[in-house]
């Protein structure tokens, strides 16, 4: 069972670092590559009578296409990865509220015993 759990850990900070480390390029460079598409796309086109006019449309909706998904995916992971550094730092601890609006953190416990 221990090796079970040694291998969830690894695979959890291998996913961890590829999202932190290498997902922000390849939003990066898909966001390009919709900006270069839309581009050939509207020059093949030939949306307006002028080629260049064709080229800055193509590209802006070939852009605005890729954004929308890759941004929602990118905030996303952004917010998984907010949440997991909190939860490092002891943010997210149960709270105990006492009279007066006064807050106490609880520490974490494993069990009744430690109370």
């Amino acid at each position: 069972m221990p090796d079970r759990a040694a291998r969830e850990d690894s695979l959890s900070m291998i996913m961890s670092f590829l999202l932190r480390k290498i997902f922000p390029w390849v939003v990066e460079i898909g966001l390009w590559l919709t900006l270069i598409v839309g581009g050939i796309t509207g020059y093949q086109s030939d949306y307006l009578d002028s080629k260049a006019f064709s080229v800055a449309l193509g590209a802006v909706v070939g852009f605005m296409l890729g954004l929308i998904p890759l941004g929602l995916l990118q905030i996303t992971i952004r917010n998984n990865t907010l949440l997991e550094m909190m939860v490092k730092e002891g943010y997210g601890r149960p709270r105990l509220s006492l009279h007066k609006g006064q807050v106490v953190e609880m520490p974490y416990v494993a069990s009744e015993d430690q109370l």
